[in-house]
């Protein structure tokens, strides 16, 4: 028994170590991690449910410098979003959403005050360019409009009155970039303008993050922020830009805000189901909060249509049907009964089908026309889809 267990971890690392391809193969599969800048296959759809916590414990002023919380001071923060993403095609993606607020201020003096509701409404869509070799690259856009007002001059009320955040629209456009170090890391960076609600300062948003996929397990780790392009109108007068009543926190009304975060997660993963865990610190800012937050996220995911879907449900641009009647010993090529009499010629792409007696097809390879005749063709494979053998009797289609 002791025997067979060392043979097994052996075996095992022996896949890990040395075979990595089949193990990329195996996450690739089992849809266990996603580089950022790709986009979901076509006609696939993700429903993801995610919350937030944010606890204050400190501030930072104007100039960056920490500033410590009174004695009875306290301010926590609990969003909740409920996320749509769909892909349009197998570059394009498109995302909708809705956000909830939950927030509760104490103050120096021991009183608290909270108020709730639905936050945000936003839209985005995600293009991804053709990789180039391990480097995957995307231009994102997003519009995000809040479903409240601020009301400025507030100096004291109830709950209600306790502002959820900025008010107005938003505006992001961005670049995200992915890189594959190894079959099992990646390294990401993304940058956006932003144009935020409230007539706050134009901003560059930026996140760097890497991934590490092992089994069922993704380990994420990074930085993400904001830069301020230092344009709010009250930068040399900040004492007298309108005032809301936000509570024990720097979040909101801001000027000129920055600021530094950093996190780290685990993600577990099936084809389908994904779940994140996260922690994050914001280690450095200028008029935002210091603190620490916890993130969670649900999300499912359709199959959508693959390249090999796609192929399958094309019959109708098939110019021409035959059948296999040869094929080389070592499986590289085949010849078919069609040729030149079929308008068949040489680069003709050639699809290898396997049909069976309910009428189903399963695509097992394609290839390209290496040499023609008069009714027969030389099919040099290219691609194997399946691990089928190919043999005589099987369906040709070309285009």
């Amino acid at each position: 028994m002791q025997t067979q267990k060392w043979t097994i971890l052996l075996v095992s690392l022996t896949c890990y170590f040395v075979a990595p391809n089949s193990y990329a193969k195996i996450l690739r599969d089992k849809n266990i991690y996603t580089p950022i800048a790709k986009t979901m296959p076509e006609k696939a759809t993700k429903i993801q449910l995610s919350g937030n916590y944010f606890q204050t414990t400190g501030h930072y002023d104007l100039n960056g410098d920490q500033v410590d919380m009174q004695m009875e001071e306290a301010y926590s923060k609990v969003d909740g979003a409920f996320n749509l993403f769909y892909g349009i095609n197998t570059n394009l993606e498109i995302n909708v959403g809705i956000g909830y607020r939950s927030i509760t201020s104490t103050s120096s003096s021991g009183a608290i005050t909270s108020n709730s509701g639905f936050e945000s409404l936003w839209g985005q869509f995600k293009y991804s360019f053709d990789a180039v070799g391990d480097l995957y690259y995307a231009a994102l856009f997003k519009y995000r409009k809040t479903l409240y007002e601020n009301n400025f001059g507030s100096s004291g009320g109830s709950s209600s009155d306790l502002e959820l955040g900025d008010s107005g629209s938003e505006i992001l456009a961005g670049a995200i970039l992915s890189y594959q170090l190894s079959y099992n890391d990646y390294l990401t960076a993304m940058v956006g303008y932003k144009m935020p609600p409230n007539s706050l300062s134009h901003e560059i948003v930026y996140k760097a993050e890497n991934a590490y996929t092992l089994a069922s397990f993704t380990f994420l780790a990074g930085v993400d922020g904001i830069y301020t392009l230092s344009s709010d109108e009250y930068s040399d007068d900040p004492n007298n830009k309108p005032q809301m009543l936000t509570g024990s926190t720097y979040l909101f009304n801001s000027i000129n805000r920055g600021l530094a975060s950093a996190y780290a997660g685990i993600m577990f993963s099936n084809k389908r189901f994904k779940i994140k865990v996260a922690g994050n610190y914001a280690f450095y800012g200028v008029s935002t909060d210091q603190g620490f937050g916890v993130d969670l996220s649900i999300s499912w995911q359709s199959g959508g249509t693959s390249k090999t879907k796609q192929k399958i449900e094309a019959f109708k641009e098939y110019n021409i049907e035959a059948t296999v009647i040869k094929v080389s010993p070592r499986g590289k090529f085949v010849k078919i009964d069609a040729g030149i009499s079929n308008d068949v010629h040489k680069g003709m792409k050639i699809d290898i089908y396997k049909n069976n007696f309910l009428g189903g097809n399963l695509l097992i390879a394609s290839g390209i026309v290496h040499d023609v005749g008069g009714s027969w063709s030389i099919v040099k494979i290219v691609k194997k889809y399946r691990d089928i053998p190919i043999k005589k009797d099987l369906t040709a289609r070309g285009y």
